[in-house]
């Protein structure tokens, strides 16, 4: 039977992946698309200020764990999310050797700590943002499956900064199930 026309169910998306790579960082995240959690009360929770503005509405979320080139990173995925009109995704690692629990600034691990790469990107080419060096914190709870987010992400990606209007994002997330990788 042909699967042209048909719209995918869980059971055979759950071999679709969606990548996100952060050029010139090093860092990878792959999540399955048929581990998606809604926001419901305890999901994750998103408010953006700035070039995007609002609270993101149905969120899926894929959380992670691999081996990246820091050493474990574990992958919080947020995406296809909407604000307004415009349909999102953000993603983000926590990454250093063996990541641990804690408050920690946005940007590139340093040596022996954890660092937390978060990027914006809106899912019909409007923009993308990215987050800086010590412009933000990330937080990963005791559990090391949920935190939040609060901070400002630049415009542009990777090292390819465009100077235009950044986005501040503050929210939540929890991971119900971590895929290993």
């Amino acid at each position: 039977m042909s699967n042209i026309g048909r719209v995918p169910t869980v059971l055979n998306v759950r071999r679709a992946f969606t990548i996100v790579v952060i050029v010139g960082l090093g860092a990878v995240v792959v999540a399955p698309l048929g581990a998606t959690t809604s926001a419901k009360s305890s999901g994750p929770k998103l408010t953006f200020t700035g070039a995007v503005q609002g609270k993101a509405k149905d969120i899926h979320q894929f959380c992670n764990e691999s081996t990246g080139l820091d050493g474990l990173q574990l992958g919080v995925s947020l995406t296809s999310f909407s604000v307004g009109k415009d349909t999102y995704s953000l993603s983000s690692s926590f990454r250093g050797a063996n990541y641990v629990a804690g408050k920690h600034q946005f940007g590139a691990p340093k040596q022996g700590a954890t660092g937390a790469i978060v990027t914006l990107v809106a899912d019909k080419g409007l923009g993308a943002w990215t987050s800086g060096d010590g412009n933000g914190t990330a937080t990963l709870n005791s559990d090391k499956k949920s935190g939040k987010f609060d901070g400002d992400l630049l415009a542009g990606s990777g090292f390819a900064l465009t100077g235009g209007p950044g986005v501040h994002v503050k929210g939540t997330f929890k991971c119900t199930k971590i895929d290993k990788l």
